[in-house]
């Protein structure tokens, strides 16, 4: 009867120490896997309530020009920025000059 008292209150306590697990991972972990906080912002970062009206709008005209430009190169090089690029591959070759001392 003594061992088994023993057991009993060894038991239990096990029982207990898994409750406390359990209910410490629930207030804990689980909280942040199920409803995470966000990280804080980078040092520097402005918010939009900071810029003025004519800034917001310089932000969204700069945002608009790069995704048009993403959009433009995206089934290949502009025609017109590809022969302004090669001329100033030639140019720097000096294949101009060659022609024109012919």
């Amino acid at each position: 009867s003594g061992l088994g008292g023993a057991r009993a209150t060894h038991s239990g306590m096990a029982k207990l120490s898994a409750w406390r697990q359990f209910s410490n991972y629930l207030r804990h972990d689980f909280r942040e896997i199920v409803w995470p906080r966000s990280m804080p912002d980078p040092p520097g970062t402005r918010y939009i309530t900071e810029l003025s009206l004519t800034q917001h709008a310089q932000v969204w005209r700069e945002a608009m020009r790069a995704y048009a430009d993403g959009w433009r190169w995206y089934h290949g090089e502009p025609e017109a920025e590809k022969a302004k690029r090669r001329a100033e591959e030639k140019a720097a070759r000096g294949e101009a000059d060659a022609r024109a001392r012919r």
